[in-house]
């Protein structure tokens, strides 16, 4: 198993308002959670697999709880970009079911000019079609992320205007993930129903 030098992040936060229960915990396929599925996936990839979540652990993963208590996703990123111990970290959000290893590798394979790189589908305009809980950022984003939540910005999106920001172009995405799942995630109850409708069709997901 091939590991990159790269700390892998799982965000595990959030109100779940939609769902209405905690989405972390939710089974997919009858035996792990949506965060034990994500942590598994993440330790493909890295030997620091951080897990931010007020109230949950999982084995195998490293536990930090927010920095912030209203801090959002934004909040969670700087949280577990504080406990890393690589200078790049790859994060996700728990509720992403079907990441795709062959994607994330491709994306931790690229030379890290950057301090941000994030997948953007399509040819829309900036912000439109980006996957910010499915980027890798620095280390060197802390500075920034820090000065954005002492001003009360909470949107991850915020950053990439303020740091050296690379795109990972619909093409590239399409060759290893032609269906775009990896960005699925589950927020209600019928995203529940579709995702095992889809692991139904596609038990190798």
């Amino acid at each position: 198993m091939m590991h990159y030098g790269i700390t892998a992040i799982v965000l595990a936060g959030g109100q779940n308002s939609r769902m209405g229960t905690d989405k972390a915990q939710l089974k997919l396929n009858g035996a792990q959670t949506l965060l034990e599925n994500a942590v598994s996936r993440m330790k493909c990839l890295s030997t620091d697999v951080i897990v931010v979540s007020d109230v949950i652990r999982v084995a195998g993963a490293h536990w930090v709880k927010d920095a912030l208590q209203d801090g959002g996703p934004l909040g969670g990123l700087y949280s577990g970009l504080l406990a890393a111990r690589f200078s790049h970290c790859l994060a996700v959000a728990c509720d992403m079911p079907f990441l795709n290893l062959r994607l994330l590798r491709y994306m931790a394979e690229q030379p890290r000019d950057y301090d941000v790189l994030i997948p953007r589908l399509g040819e829309q305009p900036l912000g439109s079609e980006m996957h910010p809980l499915h980027a890798i950022y620095a280390t060197s984003c802390l500075s920034v992320i820090k000065m954005m939540l002492d001003a009360g910005l909470r949107s991850l999106r915020d950053i990439y205007p303020r740091v050296k920001t690379v795109y990972l172009k619909q093409e590239d995405i399409t060759c290893f993930d032609p269906d775009g799942l990896s960005f699925f995630n589950i927020n209600t109850p019928q995203d529940m129903v579709q995702a095992q409708a889809l692991l139904k069709d596609r038990p190798w997901l």
